[in-house]
Parts: C-alpha cells; structure tokens; sequence
C-alpha cells in the first residue's frame, strides 16, 4: 500500500476516461499483496468461520437433494423435476460433491455459497479502491464482509448469493465501463442462478444508469440471449415445455415485498444507517467531481432502483434483497472513508447525525448484550463463556464509540462499528446456529431415522416431508403416486417408507405388507414410523446387494 492515500477529489491519478459512464476510473490504488492479504483476514473471519454450523433451511435442502439425484436444467427433488432449482448453483454443488466425495453434506449448498460471497466482495472492494482509494476498497470489505447479510448469508434471510453475484457484478461493470460483453456474461450467470428476475432488476437499472445518448449494444444484449434461449431448448427437450413455463412464471406468483425497505437496512446492519450521511450535498462533494461523486451517485440510482422494484413488482425481491444490501454497504463505505480523511469538514449538522446513529447502533447492540445474553448467562450455563466473551467486547466498544461522538474522530467511529460486528458475528456463532438447529432444525430427527437405512436406499414416502429433514437422512426421497407401485421392483432388497403413525395404521390392504422398523416423536409431538418391505435386511448384504444393482 502506498505511505500517503490519495486525495478523495485528486484528479493527478492514472485514469482511462469511459464515455459511456459519464466518470473517469483511475487505475488500482493499493493493489498489493497486504491490501488482498487483509481483505482475506477478514473473510475468513466473517464469512468462512461457521460456514457448516447451521442447518439447512428447507430451500437449501431442496438443492442438497437436487444435487444428490442428478444434473439437469433443473433439480430433481422427491423424484420429480422442481423447477425452483436452477442448473448453476446444481452444477457448482456437484462440483463440490465431488471434492467432499458425498452429496449428503452441507457443504455442497454452503461452500459454494462462501466463495460466491467473497468473489462479490472482492469486485465491489476493487472497484471502490479504484474510485476511492485503497483504505476505501478495505472499508468496503469491512461494510460487506461484517453486515448481518454476509454473516449468515442463508436462504433463511430470503437472500441468494450466487444470484445477487451475477447481478451486482454486472452493475458494478456496467457503473464503471458500461454494458459491455463481459457484463453481459455476469449477467448470464445471474439468470442461471434465479431465472429472470435478475435479468429484469439489471435491465430496470440500466434504464436508469444509462445516458439519453448512449444504446444498449449487442455485445452486452447477445450473451444473455443467447444463455437463455439455450437453457429454453435444454429445459423444453428434457423436461418438458409445461416446466419451462411454470419455471419462468413462478416467480409472478409471489405477493410484492412491502417490508423490503426496513428488511435491507436491517441487514445492512451495523453499517446501513451511516449512509444517510450521503443526504449532505457538501459529504458527497468529498468524492471528487470527476471519479468519486459520479460513481457514488450511480450506485444510489442503482440502489433505489432495487427498492422500489423489489418492493413494487412481485418475484423480484429475492433478487433485489442482497444487491440492495451490499449497494448499502458500499455507499457506507465511501461515508466512513470520508469521516476517517477529514470529518471535521462535513457541516455541524452532518456531524451530529454521524455521532446520532453512531451511538444508537451501539447503544442498541449493548443493551442486546447486558439484557439477553445477561439474562441468558444466568439462566443457561451452556452459554456463559459466550455471554462473558460478548461482555469483554461491549464495554471497549461503548467506550471507543462515546470517544468518536465526543471528539469527531472518524476512525474511532469505525472501529466501534467494527466490534459490533465482530460481536454480531461471535453471536451468531455460538448462539444463533445452535438455537436453530436444536429448536428448529430437522438434522437429529433426520440423522435418527436415516442410521436404520442402508446406504444407497432410497426412502419412499406417501406425502412430502420437510426438505431439510429428507436432506438429514442423508438418503434420496421418493413420492409414491400409489402404494401398489412398491410392488414393480426388480431387487429383492426391501423398501423402506417413512410415513405418519395414522398413514400406517391405515395403510392399503391391497398394497405390500409393511414391517415396522423404528418410531420417532417430533418436537411437536407427531409420530414418524419407518416401515419396510419384506426382503432380506443383512447390513452387509444390502450393501452388496445395493452395489451389484447399481452396477
């Protein structure tokens, strides 16, 4: 990194002026190996630390089955096609089955997902180093990296990240260089990933973005034509055109998101509110005319585009959700690394709104701490070495920030939002995951019922169960059109079903006699009874038998 950082409005630095965008974009402001090293610190940190610590939620789990059963222009789920699983993140995650060497593993939802998520900040933290300056690009990191979004980055949150990769990618290229080809291929990705919402999202955007005198061009337009008139043939040709259709109709089934606004700034957290700061013409003006202010104020074009159309046209929220996050966190950035400079030169009223939001951001976390995890520590011993870790951080961080209020000092300010969100994402960790997957999750009951089957077996049923609990079992779910079907099998291995305790009191008299196996009783209280077909039940020789079949 170099010894001094450049000027926020110099305009000596090395730039390559673009006609399309209206801004010139100087060449990479600390690029070295330390820049790159300490944006990974933190990756690593944020993102990479309890990748695999949270169940799967149902939508992931349908991915991990679709994994399981197989490629195709959409996922196979309870052995038929489900059209809301798209081939990218299929393919990715059979990539990373075979690294695990199995696909009954979180990982092959999860990890992709990881390094779809520091790709994107990597772009966005580039991009901004570029604009603003190295300290920019690594504030850029911290905003993205430590937002509530990125630290859990789950379906739980409604957020899809190999979407929101193709999406914010190409509005970062087409902010910086235009639409061009390579735009185009980002753009291609996101439609892969989600379909054509993102497509659309992009397209409203570009509307926007783009000058009066400047078209749309082919080598932008081409590669998404292309992509999705060859997915259309792959789908029709395997599938069916009724899927390809309900595929792309889906997403206009879904109600508008009118609680987008208040959702994104929550997960924008603890970052988002300092973009308000943005409201103050002379903050902006700290940018530069010619590099930073053009660039600032295209990502908040881009960024009310994604709220007012993810609010208002319905199937677009899920694509809008994350860009509209990480916009957030971008103009964030650029806020900090302009109170860090000089903060002082922002006008009185600029300053107390800084200092306001600073304090209630903070303010809000430790009362979280003293009064939850206070309250917690004394009721669960399990969580006692959380909550005092959690209390040795809130009282450096009150003081850091009471310190940045009282005296004006930007970079006090940031390292007090940077401990919140270290303690967000101490929290999650050892709180918020094990929550979930002991009160909600279905991995024990899964893991409970998939030891009693072989593996390689599959597991029928005459309804479809949860998701994440089929995923648990670490087995392959089959619907049942008829419970005659388990008569037409060409084994002597028996089938295994899984149904509720009245499904197998009343179970068809014209059908296969059922054994059962094992009862289970939910949290709720529901009783699950495994039940198999006649047929020799030696581990050893199911599992031989179960190979020469398959071979």
């Amino acid at each position: 990194m170099p010894t001094t950082e450049p000027a926020l409005a110099s305009t000596d630095l090395p730039r390559s002026q673009h006609s399309w965008s209206g801004f010139a974009v100087p060449q990479l402001v600390g690029g070295t190996l330390l820049w790159w090293s300490i944006l990974g610190v933190m990756a690593i940190g944020f993102l990479f630390v309890g990748v695999n610590s949270l169940d799967l939620s149902p939508t992931e789990a349908r991915l991990g089955l679709a994994v399981g059963a197989g490629m195709g222009p959409f996922g196979k789920v309870y052995g038929g096609w489900a059209t809301d699983v798209w081939p990218l993140p299929l393919a990715l995650g059979r990539i990373w089955a075979m690294f695990e060497g199995t696909w009954a593993s979180a990982g092959v939802v999860r990890w992709p997902g990881a390094f779809a998520a520091l790709l994107l900040v990597a772009i966005l933290a580039r991009r901004s180093a570029e604009v603003l300056g190295g300290r920019a690009g690594l504030l850029t990191g911290l905003t993205t990296l430590g937002s509530l979004a990125l630290i859990d980055r789950s379906s739980l949150l409604g957020l899809d990240v190999l979407a929101a990769l193709g999406v914010v990618a190409a509005l970062d290229r087409i902010i910086a260089k235009g639409p061009d080809t390579r735009a185009g291929l980002w753009l291609s990705l996101a439609f892969l990933s989600a379909g054509w919402p993102p497509v659309a999202l992009v397209g409203l955007t570009l509307l926007i973005l783009q000058r009066k005198d400047a078209g749309v061009p082919f080598r932008f337009v081409i590669p998404v034509v292309l992509t999705v008139a060859s997915w259309s043939i792959w789908a029709c040709v395997t599938v069916s055109p009724e899927a390809w259709l309900t595929a792309l109709g889906m997403p206009l089934t879904q109600k508008s998101a009118w609680g987008l606004v208040p959702n994104v700034i929550t997960l924008g957290l603890p970052w988002a509110p300092i973009a308000l700061l943005l409201a103050w013409p002379s903050v902006r003006a700290q940018f530069g005319s010619t590099t930073g202010t053009p660039w600032v104020m295209a990502w908040i074009q881009a960024l009310v585009v994604c709220l007012v159309v993810g609010t208002v046209i319905p199937g677009l929220a899920m694509a809008a959700r994350l860009p509209a996050v990480l916009a957030l966190c971008v103009l964030s950035a650029a806020c900090l690394d302009c109170a860090w400079v000089d903060l002082a030169a922002w006008p009185a009223s600029a300053r107390r709104v800084f200092a306001g939001l600073l304090l209630l951001v903070v303010a809000l976390w430790a009362a979280i701490v003293v009064g939850y995890f206070g309250y917690l520590s004394l009721a669960v011993t399990y969580y006692r070495p959380l909550a005092i870790v959690l209390f040795a951080l809130v009282g450096p961080t009150l003081f850091v920030a009471i310190l940045a209020a009282s005296s004006g000092q930007g970079r006090r300010a940031v390292i007090a939002l940077g401990l919140v969100a270290c303690g967000l994402k101490i929290a999650y960790v050892g709180f918020f995951a094990p929550e979930w997957n002991y009160k909600t999750g279905q991995g024990p009951w899964g893991r409970a019922i998939g030891q009693w089957v072989p593996a390689r077996r599959l597991i029928y049923t005459s309804h479809v169960w949860q998701p994440d609990l089929a995923f648990a079992t670490e087995r392959q779910f089959h619907q049942l059109v008829n419970p005659r079907v388990l008569e037409y099998q060409r084994d002597p291995l028996p089938r295994f079903v899984l149904l509720h305790d009245q499904e197998f009191a009343h179970w068809p008299e014209d059908a296969m006699p059922l054994v059962k196996m094992a009862e289970f009783e939910d949290a709720y209280g529901s009783k699950r009874v495994l039940a198999r077909t006649a047929g020799p039940f030696s581990w050893r020789q199911a599992s031989i038998d179960a190979r020469a079949y398959k071979e």
